[in-house]
């Protein structure tokens, strides 16, 4: 990878709205040790673009996924419910972000207020976007996937490049598999 991304930036809104989740997780589940990752739209606007929004934020969770959503909802930060109608959590379990299978090397990793947070290199991010559900009727990406897309090759010095992204999905080949019992593969459907 010839490309870098500044670290994501925490005194922005989406940065100080995450740490209050992370500060009321800490204290109120004192002993979570699993890591949060963070993926949708929300690593692009913590590293790139602040204006960059979205309805919400979404962290993927490795475990105890009800438990944490109580957190947010007692600290008034899920997306359901929310008491903020512009900006909320969507904790989400690890099925939800799929991308390339070495993520984690490209990651920016660190702890906030006691919670390991993985925030992934917006190139997965933005692969991870080829696997969002469509609707019926909707042929290719979805309007704000590819405002992404283009928003962060605007941003990067034209990357990912169509090099990059062969590279990236080629990583991905087993979700190129026809999909079993009439599920829809929505990363084969994306890249056609």
């Amino acid at each position: 990878m010839n490309w870098s991304v500044p670290p994501p930036n925490w005194a922005g809104a989406a940065g100080r709205f995450l740490d209050a989740f992370f500060a009321g997780l800490h204290a109120q589940m004192p002993d979570y040790t699993e890591p949060l990752t963070l993926f949708g739209s929300v690593p692009i606007q913590l590293c790139l673009d602040e204006a960059f929004t979205s309805a919400d934020a979404d962290i993927m969770v490795s475990g105890e996924l009800p438990k944490l959503r109580e957190v947010a909802r007692k600290l008034e930060l899920s997306a359901g419910g929310s008491v903020r109608p512009t900006f909320g959590l969507q904790l989400c379990p690890r099925h939800f972000f799929r991308t390339t299978a070495h993520y984690l090397q490209r990651a920016h990793v660190e702890v906030r207020h006691g919670v390991k947070i993985i925030v992934p290199h917006v190139r997965d991010v933005l692969i991870g976007k080829l696997h969002r559900s469509r609707t019926p009727e909707q042929e290719g990406l979805a309007t704000k996937d590819i405002r992404a897309f283009h928003r962060v090759r605007q941003l990067c010095g034209g990357h990912p490049t169509e090099d990059d992204l062969i590279e990236d999905m080629l990583e991905c080949a087993p979700y190129f598999r026809m999909p079993e019992h009439g599920e829809v593969n929505y990363f084969g459907a994306s890249l056609s």
